[in-house]
């Protein structure tokens, strides 16, 4: 836990407090006020493998507790108070902020308050925190538009990057040429891009992401194992991956991943791959950083070097590199200021 750490892929609107989620959903009639204990978060927390689609059903409880400022703000303190007690220096929160104006918020109004949140939570608790809008699949590529307008609107806010999250199907080749001239145009104007690719899809997934999208990272990318001749390409460009080994093993069938020594993160690792450790959602997979390294390490049988690694890695695919840096930089110093 006193690891300085840092977490790439950390989905804001999965992360919230279970004691959060039972108040915020009693208050918003979700659940009854007097429904037992534990009855909000037990619609949340993914509790048997059963599949990707199954898992993400937490969401349908969680959207609606974040469509106000007053409840973004909240939930992005707690996340930044909970990220710097477990030793997470630098983070980058993302989420789809059109998601969050179903009581009327704007997505500048919503990027806006979680990057005032943020700021104010860092100066509370020195963990640096930046944001990643998540495009969506699933929908036309004009529903995704405004978010796209809204991340360059508010790099001032905290904004870094992009994302394209959500459902994998239905995305035609007059798609990707939509959304591949967006993330140009996202990262003509100062921002990077990342995409979830290889989670629930074949390696041909993060071949796109790389070639037609051109991502800086890539999110999940637990495929690339299946192709050595990928694999090699991305070890050779040096791409970060967001690697989430206890959010796929919850979102995988036992058929498909027997258990998390099967996980190819360790070797994604060996094969030269620069990895890092993230957590994906905490609300559904009961986790934070600090214990996905210690149960990833053990069952793959990972070494000091194997973590400090993974450890350097995750630094090393910040998208706001002097802010990681710095963080990083203070972290070493209270440590060593701390004794041997």
């Amino acid at each position: 836990r006193r690891l300085p750490k840092a977490e790439l892929h950390l989905h804001l609107d999965g992360s919230l407090r279970p004691a959060t989620v039972e108040e915020l959903a009693r208050e918003l009639g979700l659940v009854p006020a007097d429904a037992s204990p534990g009855a909000a978060m037990a619609r949340v927390r993914v509790t048997r493998r059963a599949g990707l689609l199954e898992a993400l059903q937490g969401f349908e409880l969680l959207l609606p507790l974040l469509q106000t400022k007053e409840h973004l703000a909240r939930v992005t303190t707690e996340l930044v108070e909970d990220l710097a007690a477990d030793g997470v220096v630098y983070a980058e929160l993302r989420f789809c902020p059109r998601l969050n104006t179903e009581a009327g918020l704007t997505v500048d109004e919503v990027l806006g308050r979680v990057g005032e949140a943020a700021a104010q939570a860092e100066t509370a608790t020195w963990t640096r925190v930046a944001l990643l809008a998540c495009l969506m699949g699933g929908v036309d590529p004009a529903w995704n538009r405004p978010v796209l307008d809204a991340a360059i609107r508010r790099i001032d806010s905290g904004v870094v990057g992009v994302d394209l999250a959500g459902p994998v199907e239905g995305r035609t080749p007059d798609w990707v040429d939509a959304h591949a001239a967006m993330f140009e145009h996202a990262r003509s104007s100062g921002l990077c891009v990342t995409i979830h690719a290889g989670e629930a899809e074949p390696p041909a997934a993060i071949r796109t992401a790389l070639d037609r999208y051109r991502a800086d990272r890539i999110g999940h990318a637990t495929s690339l194992a299946a192709d050595p001749e990928l694999l090699a390409e991305v070890v050779e460009r040096r791409v970060v991956l967001e690697c989430c080994p206890r959010s796929n093993y919850w979102t995988r069938t036992e058929a498909e991943l027997p258990t998390l020594a099967d996980h190819p993160v360790g070797r994604l690792l060996h094969a030269g791959a620069r990895v890092c450790l993230n957590t994906d959602d905490r609300s559904l997979f009961g986790n934070d950083l600090s214990s996905e390294y210690r149960v990833v390490a053990e069952a793959q049988g990972l070494d000091d070097r194997q973590i400090a690694a993974l450890a350097a890695n995750g630094f090393a695919g910040a998208f706001h590199p002097g802010r990681a840096s710095a963080a990083l930089d203070r972290a070493v110093d209270e440590l060593h200021g701390a004794g041997p």
